[in-house]
């Protein structure tokens, strides 16, 4: 299947031994603009969760509110996600998607 140049895909895994406090960010460089048009992620089951959280936009980056990554039927489960970018006047518009995730036991460092 061809994607799009606009549209950037992937998938990550919060794997058995991960899943507090699990995040996904989309850092992007331009001071101005984000060049970011739609974030959505998708879990196995095929539940999308798209709102963008801009609160953090001062520091470069987006996330998607409200994503369960850490219940328990989601960890060791497989994530998709689609960044859907706007064309850059430079044609310059790089992102990095960043997926952290904690230890699940306290315990374990």
């Amino acid at each position: 299947r061809r994607v799009p140049s606009d549209l950037k895909e992937g998938q990550f895994t919060v794997d058995l031994y991960s899943g507090r406090d699990t995040s996904f960010k989309i850092y992007f460089p331009d001071l101005v603009e984000s060049y970011i048009k739609s974030i959505s992620i998708e879990n196995q089951k095929g539940n999308t969760f798209n709102t963008i959280m801009d609160s953090r936009m001062s520091l470069h980056y987006f996330s998607v509110y409200d994503a369960p990554f850490d219940q328990a039927m989601n960890v060791g489960t497989t994530w998709k996600y689609r960044v859907s970018r706007l064309p850059s006047q430079s044609l310059q518009n790089p992102h990095i998607v960043q997926v952290t995730s904690g230890a699940a036991n306290k315990q374990i460092i």
